[in-house]
Parts: structure tokens; C-alpha cells; sequence
């Protein structure tokens, strides 16, 4: 049950993850899971700071943010933590993959997938960085992989409703997923790489495309007959917030339909119906409505297995709070999570990232299996 899996197994010496100089991260596993136990992967989710970000203002306290010095501390983290079968990473620069992180992961084992971020449907965005996700090699056969362009999504729908573009026009970010499938050792995984747009202001655009993007994920875990799928990245949304509810509830409370239908919320279109207004103001949430569900949530895996998601994931000068998660469908078993560093090594240097984290964000680590139901049809 959900209530014996969110109990605490403190793990042995053998399970503590550290390198010199590296915070020390313990494995936890969830306890009576031996009877359903089958095939058995991991999953590490991390947003890893692309470079063209981190030469900021924003980030004055650490001495090396140069490129080379950060990848350097990345493979010594991802070392420390024993990788993982599948690697999802956001905030990837097109040129750090090519020059730096596939050659160095590919002398390890692994492949990759990489999905730049949306410049052609985004006006003057100068968005570098993307997603990327590997896999090891002698453990996962890569069935498919499939970019997901939000903005695309949001004309689809916006011309459906109104006949028009204008309300995608509006909300256009450079939001893009990142979808593959795997056979592991014979049965079928999906998993889903995210980064969704940084704006606190308009929760209702975060929560369309969190919304949006399972539910692609959902058909191509169903298209490709995935016994089950892991949803995971930086959701730039806390544990507060109404995309949290939507993806582990299904659907809107009571006060985030309230909120979404404030007039702040709304955007002025035009009106293509004869003898009306020229122009129109409405809420997204009143065109996108149907898209504030999910047919199928999810959970948390830190959530399920720890009684609550970690207190933070991303710690910078100005902000600390949970923004990254792992969540998993029916048919996959959490099994493991990967501790957090404690928040004193996080403010050694007074925040991150710092001459060991090569992030402002913290990598999540997860273990699951496939039980042993048989396989979806």
C-alpha cells in the first residue's frame, strides 16, 4: 500500500553515495515490495545549469562557473551516485552536448537524445539550451524517441476553438518535452524529459503545459504498448502550486479555477464574430479548459517513499524551494530515492552552485521495477 511504501528503510554503509569533498546522499528504499519485485531500472533527473545562463549576475557568489570546470564536477557527481540506466537532463546547450557530454558518457556506455528548445514558433527567443536523455547500452534498447513542441499544441488547440491563432499567439513560450521508449530486458518503458517555463506570475500557462505534456506522454506510452512511464525534470512549480495538484489529483481545486479565471489572467484576442466587439478579453484557462485535466496521474516517487518531496532542489542567493520531480504511472514500483545533500552544504559557499555542485538545481535519483502483472496489451 501507499502506506507501507512511504516508510523510511535506512540504508546500510554499502548505500551511502560520496566522493572527497562531495555531500554525502544515502539510498532509502521503500520496504515490502520483494514479492512484486521484476525488471529494475533507475532514473536520474537533473537540471544541470546550461552555461548560458549561469554567467549572471545572479550567481556573483561562485568563483567557477566556467564550462569546463562545471562538467568536470557534473561526471564526478554522476559517478558518486553510481549513474543511473536512464539520465534526463535539462538546460543543455547544443554545442555542450556534441563537444562535451555525449563523448564523455558515450566512453561510459551510454546514447543519447537531444531536443533543442523552440525558437520557431517563439519569436526573438534566445534560448540555447534543451533536453537531453541517455541510456545505457547493454541494458535499454531505444524504441523511439519523440520531440514534444508545446507551441504547436497550443495553435492546434487555439484554431480548434477559435478559428485563429491569437490566443497561442499570446502565450507562446519555448517549452519542449522529450519522449522515449525502451525496452528493459524485454518490457517496455516510457519516459518523459520536461523543462517548463520559468514565470510564477501566470501559473495557468505552467499548468496548461505540465497538463499538455503528460498527456502526450500518456499516448505514446500507449502507442508504444509501455507497461508503464516515468514523468520527470524541472517543473518550475512547488508543491503548493495547481500543476502539482492536477498531475497527482486530476483535476483543478476548487481555488486554482477560481484564481485561473482572475481577470490578470486574461489576454485581449480578436473577435471573429460579426456584429461583436472587435476584440475580446479572455482567460487561457476559458479556451484551454479541457486541456486542465489528465486522464491518468501520477505520483511522486521522493513523495511516496520519504511521506514528502524534499525541501529543496533548487538553492540559489535569492530563492530555495522544490522545483524538480520525479513522478512515475501505475505499473512501474518505486523502489529507491537518493537523499539530498543537507541544506549546510548547500549554503558551504553560500549557495549553489559552488566549487563541488556544478548546479543552482539538486539531481534526483530514483529506483524502480516493473511488477510482475502482465504486460499491457
Amino acid at each position: 500500500t501507499d502506506k507501507q511504501e512511504a516508510k523510511i528503510v535506512h540504508p546500510s554503509e554499502s548505500e551511502r553515495f560520496q566522493l572527497p569533498n562531495y555531500p554525502l546522499r544515502d539510498r532509502v528504499a521503500s520496504p515490502n515490495i520483494a514479492p512484486i519485485l521484476d525488471k529494475q531500472f533507475s532514473v536520474l533527473s537533473y537540471n544541470i545549469l546550461a552555461d548560458c545562463y549561469a554567467h549572471t549576475a545572479g550567481y556573483w557568489y561562485c568563483k567557477n562557473l566556467e564550462q569546463t570546470s562545471r562538467h568536470e564536477s557534473l561526471m564526478k557527481e554522476l559517478s558518486s551516485l553510481n549513474y543511473a540506466t536512464i539520465l534526463c537532463f535539462q538546460e543543455v546547450t547544443k554545442d555542450y552536448f556534441f563537444s562535451l557530454l555525449q563523448p564523455a558518457l558515450s566512453s561510459l556506455g551510454y546514447e543519447g537524445v537531444y531536443q533543442q528548445k523552440d525558437k520557431q514558433h517563439k519569436k526573438n527567443s534566445n534560448s540555447r539550451d534543451g533536453l537531453a536523455t541517455f541510456y545505457q547500452k547493454d541494458r535499454c534498447i531505444l524504441l523511439a524517441s519523440q520531440p514534444i513542441i508545446v507551441n504547436v499544441l497550443l495553435v492546434n488547440t487555439s484554431k480548434a476553438k477559435l478559428g485563429n491563432t491569437d490566443m497561442a499567439d499570446s502565450c507562446y513560450k519555448d517549452t519542449v518535452g522529450l519522449l522515449t521508449a525502451f525496452s528493459i530486458e524485454g518490457k517496455i518503458v516510457s519516459v518523459g524529459n520536461v523543462h517548463l517555463w520559468f514565470d510564477w506570475c501566470r501559473p495557468d500557462v505552467q499548468s496548461l503545459q505540465g497538463c499538455m505534456l503528460l498527456h502526450e506522454l500518456v499516448e505514446f506510452a500507449k502507442t508504444h504498448k509501455s507497461f508503464g512511464y516515468v514523468y520527470c525534470g524541472d517543473f518550475n512549480s512547488q508543491v503548493w502550486t495547481e500543476l502539482y495538484h492536477l498531475l497527482t489529483q486530476g483535476t483543478m481545486s476548487a481555488d486554482g479555477k477560481k484564481d485561473f479565471l482572475h481577470p490578470s489572467l486574461s489576454v485581449t484576442i480578436k473577435n471573429t464574430q460579426l456584429f461583436k466587439p472587435k476584440t475580446q478579453t479572455i482567460p487561457y484557462y476559458k479556451i484551454f479548459e479541457k486541456h486542465y485535466t489528465v486522464s491518468e496521474t501520477v505520483k511522486s516517487v521522493y513523495a511516496t517513499i520519504q511521506g514528502s518531496e524534499p525541501q529543496y532542489t533548487n538553492y540559489t542567493g535569492d530563492f530555495h524551494g522544490c522545483l524538480d520531480y520525479i513522478f512515475y504511472s501505475a505499473g512501474i514500483v518505486p523502489m529507491s530515492v537518493v537523499t539530498l545533500p543537507e541544506e549546510k552544504d548547500m549554503r558551504s559557499e553560500v549557495a549553489l552552485p559552488n566549487s563541488v555542485m556544478s548546479s543552482d538545481h539538486l539531481s534526483l535519483k530514483a529506483e524502480f521495477s516493473i511488477s510482475n502483472r502482465e504486460d499491457k496489451k
